[in-house]
């Protein structure tokens, strides 16, 4: 039976190990954009600073087969140790910042949309806070309600 790539389509998270090296990311980023692939998200950060390893989490939207092949195209770069696409038994967060009057935190806090949240901090004027979301449609969501000039985005992070 024959299956439509494009119904596979979904966003996918790769997660690669490598050395903290000069230029590493470019080439991972050139990867991507010469085959004309879309970095919907991109973290990066030091795992062992003595060893200089560190991790790339990359989000972008593809079909199973393109990630497959993208995982082994970056398996195939020095100095990548690891490359993988993560599954659904994964944790994936994703964080923001957020600053809100004092009046509409309160308003958001009593609706129960501002919960579990770690103020950065506080004036008269302004309550800055940081809070995470487990899904990036949960995070978009939110940045409708709180409108996008309140609010700063990370691209994911994850761990398997």
């Amino acid at each position: 039976m024959y299956k439509d790539p494009a119904q596979d389509k979904k966003s996918r998270i790769i997660s690669v190990i490598a050395d903290n090296e000069f230029g590493l990311l470019a080439r991972v980023v050139s990867l991507f954009s010469a085959r004309g692939y879309n970095i919907e998200g991109l973290n990066v950060s030091e795992l062992d600073p003595l060893k200089k390893i560190s991790k790339i989490t990359i989000e972008t939207i593809c079909d199973s087969k393109t990630a497959k092949m993208i995982t082994k195209l970056l398996e195939r770069l020095v100095p990548v140790y690891l490359a993988k696409e993560l599954d659904e038994g994964s944790v994936i967060c994703y964080f923001a910042l957020c600053k809100l009057s004092p009046s509409k935190f309160k308003t958001l806090s009593e609706q129960g949309l501002i919960l579990n949240v770690s103020i950065t901090k506080q004036t008269e004027e302004f309550i800055v806070f940081s809070l995470s979301f487990t899904s990036k449609s949960k995070l978009e969501d939110f940045a409708l309600i709180v409108g996008s000039d309140c609010i700063v985005r990370s691209a994911c992070i994850a761990m398997d």
